[in-house]
């Protein structure tokens, strides 16, 4: 009999002894392994690439896997060096190829296109996006942690009534005064609370509630939240969908911000972006920077929170997260500009 370690175990006179197995066959045993994970690799990431090119997310593990691609384009390559190592140099090649399509999705978030500048002598608007988490209760905290921060204006998501009571209670209800709300159960409720004027709107119609309101200069923000693709796959492709038709107006100078439980690896978040916005962090290239989950024991993985920005209008000049007390996500903040 064989064992893993290199030795085969023979029974002689009654007694086992250990016969080290020739190099030559722990070779060809190395080299099936590297072949098989190999193939097996090009046969996964291929059908994932696929999806990826034909710009579909309908299934769940398909929605979830996608939002890893730059992660798996790193896999990849390290699959494709032990095959290659182990002289497997077809499956190497092939391995690599769909290792090379990955890295095409990733290359837009690394090597991002050039902004137009901003217009001269205009005053930024600095704005934040903040997942509460409805179970939270370090409400004070998260509150003196946005009056440092000195914003016009932040999106809350997952906003329930003792999130509310809290905030009111703090220093931020002094800072922030004006507020467009939408009450929600559990994870629903959403707001923008603002330092300076503003007027709801109607905001798009997502299954999700959504929020919009106009500030006193100009800009729109629309506070978003779709479902997670893979609690609701349907609705969130509806929701992105959604919002796409709703705010695809090069005229208006708009900013969409929240947790979209979406990737730019995801197709129904990339057409959101054709519909005519930068994604802040993206544009200055933060793109790669995860907001969740910071409750887990491994660090963060997806960027999932975002800050849209129309690109007819404004121009992001600032991207940042920090961190939210109690909080499963980091909060994003942005400064936005109109454009030249």
């Amino acid at each position: 009999m064989s064992s893993a370690d290199g030795e085969t175990r023979t029974l002689t006179d009654g007694h086992l002894k250990t016969v080290p197995l020739p190099i030559g066959l722990r070779r060809r045993q190395v080299a099936t392994l590297a072949a098989a994970t190999a193939w097996a690799t090009t046969a996964f990431v291929g059908t994932l690439m696929i999806t990826q090119a034909a710009s579909w997310d309908g299934a769940r593990p398909v929605a979830a896997t996608q939002a890893l691609t730059p992660y798996i384009a790193v896999g990849v390559a390290i699959v494709a060096l032990g095959a290659h190592l182990a002289q497997q140099h077809v499956a190497a090649c092939a391995v690599s190829v769909v290792g090379v399509v990955a890295l095409v999705f990733t290359m837009p978030v690394v090597f991002p296109r050039a902004l137009p500048p901003a217009g001269p002598d205009t005053q930024g608007v600095r704005l934040a996006s903040v997942n509460l988490l409805y179970t939270n209760e370090r409400t004070t905290d998260i509150a003196g942690s946005l009056v440092d921060l000195e914003l016009d204006a932040v999106v809350f998501n997952e906003y329930t009534d003792a999130h509310r009571a809290g905030l009111l209670s703090s220093e931020l209800a002094d800072v922030l005064q004006y507020r467009v709300e939408v009450r929600g159960e559990r994870a629903d409720g959403i707001a923008i609370w603002a330092a300076r004027p503003l007027t709801a709107t109607t905001p798009p119609p997502t299954a999700k509630p959504s929020v919009a309101a106009v500030l006193d200069n100009g800009v729109e923000l629309v506070g978003v939240h779709p479902p997670t693709p893979v609690g609701d796959n349907a609705s969130w492709r509806r929701d992105l969908g959604q919002l796409a038709t709703a705010i695809a107006d090069p005229d208006r100078p708009t900013v969409v911000l929240g947790d979209f439980n979406a990737t730019y690896w995801n197709p129904s978040f990339r057409r959101l972006l054709d519909a005519g916005y930068h994604d802040a962090a993206i544009a200055l290239g933060g793109g790669l920077t995860p907001t969740w989950p910071t409750d887990w024991l491994i660090p963060p993985f997806a960027p999932i929170d975002h800050a849209l920005v129309a690109r007819d209008r404004l121009v992001p000049t600032e991207f940042d997260t920090f961190g939210v007390a109690g909080s499963d996500h980091r909060g994003i903040v942005v400064t936005v500009s109109p454009r030249r």
